[in-house]
């Protein structure tokens, strides 16, 4: 035995069975060359290829997934924002109108008693068929 062959055994060759699959030959012959190995060299490898698989999920499935997830929840926030900005639009536009209301009820009973005064000025402090000068007479609908 030669120095070479004793720090290197030689890899056992795997000759592929007619009929049998692809797969399984790899299998045998990755196997094969891993019993050879040193043990950190085929944990190494390991790592490595767990490394390249994580990389390769985390790319194609595990990130595409939570990116969709992250915009399924925009768009629900605005969906959610629209339905809040209507509601709270249509509640500003009822208390306007609910304002407009009132400011024209006492609008109309300003007139009223202004108007009131106006005829009770006229009865009780005026002579009759008199009018007092810069004072016109009431105006309707006022």
């Amino acid at each position: 035995m030669t120095a070479e062959q004793s720090i290197h055994p030689p890899m056992p060759s795997v000759a592929p069975v007619p009929g049998e699959d692809i797969r399984w030959t790899t299998a045998k012959a990755l196997l094969g060359w891993a019993s050879t190995q040193n043990p950190l060299v085929v944990l190494c490898l390991m790592m490595l290829g767990l490394a390249g698989y994580m990389a390769h999920y985390s790319i194609n499935t595990a990130i595409p997934a939570h990116l969709e997830s992250i915009q399924k929840g925009y768009e629900t926030i605005q969906h959610e924002h629209a339905k809040e900005r209507e509601r709270a639009d249509r509640e500003h536009r009822q208390h306007y109108e609910t304002l407009a209301t009132q400011m024209q009820q006492t609008a109309k009973e300003i007139r009223d008693v202004t108007k009131a005064q106006e005829t009770l000025i006229r009865e009780f402090l005026l002579p009759a068929g008199r009018r007092p000068a810069g004072v016109g007479s009431p105006r309707e609908g006022e």
